[in-house]
């Protein structure tokens, strides 16, 4: 039976969903989680081209971070639904914080799980913007508080995130320490906000943007009815939507254009440079701030010198 992960956290806060109850996520919002779970919409389980990518590239990733990073010759398990050879079973539940590891390697009484000795956590992206140097623990922030939500789940003293960035094209991990005092404070946060906004049914806080939804979703009644309208104004802010979103998807496609373009030209200057320490021309130069990392090229016209 394919996973649903609606359905399977549908009596608490996924791991991935805590970043927006913290209002730490630009993607999704604290009133988005809550109309899921409160049932006043429908959920998406299919999510997007990015949700696939990653499903695909999820067992790819950890392949190659256990063979390649710090766990390297060490034990590792998959969920049950991945891999039947002692997979555990998820989601795993903390009071109302629930979460579903891509990896890890539990400890094990019979088919209970003790603890854990570390998780990992696959994830690609196009860029790596936001990302520390490997091995460090600097993630951006939705991700980091994914991780917090594993860390806080299972009491593990340590989760990993392996990446496989696209641009450039290279692997990276992370490793993310337990905090005991912020697991506690996370735990206790979500089912404060559990008993709340879901038990309770009070609203969350809600940005001015989010307000006239937060009023069809707080009064399911009144939005049955379909209006009926050929008021000239109506039509007009209509076309003036959608010609809005056609612009705003037409820029968007632009920056990831221009990104690309960006970034291969700094490459190639890279290349270009080798071990020297900068590059002149007749109409500019361009040097490394730092070759521990990429992304870090500068280059400069006259006019800016």
């Amino acid at each position: 039976e394919a996973m649903s992960y609606a359905k399977d956290h549908a009596n608490g806060i996924g791991c991935g969903e805590l970043a927006a109850i913290l209002n730490l996520d630009p993607r999704r919002s604290a009133l988005d989680v809550w109309a899921v779970k409160r049932g006043l919409v429908e959920p998406d389980d299919d999510g997007d081209e990015t949700t696939a990518r990653g499903n695909h590239l999820e067992g790819p990733i950890i392949d190659w971070f256990h063979k390649n990073g710090p766990i390297a010759g060490r034990a590792l398990d998959r969920p049950s639904h991945v891999d039947d050879f002692m997979g555990f079973s998820t989601p795993l539940v903390r009071g109302r914080l629930l979460g579903s590891p891509d990896a890890g390697l539990p400890l094990y009484d019979d088919d209970n799980i003790l603890g854990w000795e570390f998780g990992v956590e696959a994830k690609s992206r196009n860029y790596a913007t936001g990302w520390g140097e490997t091995g460090s623990d600097q993630v951006p922030i939705v991700e980091r508080t994914q991780v917090e939500g594993y860390l806080a789940l299972t009491d593990a003293p340590v989760w990993y995130v392996a990446v496989l960035f696209g641009m450039p094209f290279e692997f990276r991990h992370y490793a993310i320490p337990q905090n005991p005092q912020r697991s506690e404070r996370i735990r206790a946060y979500v089912d404060r906000w559990w008993q709340r906004h879901i038990v309770d049914g009070e609203p969350p806080a809600v940005a001015d943007t989010e307000r006239s939804r937060l009023a069809r979703l707080s009064h399911p009644q009144a939005g049955k009815e379909i209006l009926k309208a050929s008021a000239k104004e109506v039509i007009a802010l209509m076309d003036r939507r959608r010609d809005a979103e056609i612009a705003r998807k037409a820029a968007q496609d632009a920056l990831a254009a221009a990104e690309a373009e960006w970034r291969s030209a700094g490459g190639l200057i890279e290349e270009l440079i080798g071990s020297a320490a900068g590059i002149e021309t007749p109409v500019g130069s361009a040097f490394l701030n730092s070759r521990a990392s990429r992304g870090r090229l500068v280059t400069k016209r006259p006019s800016q010198e």
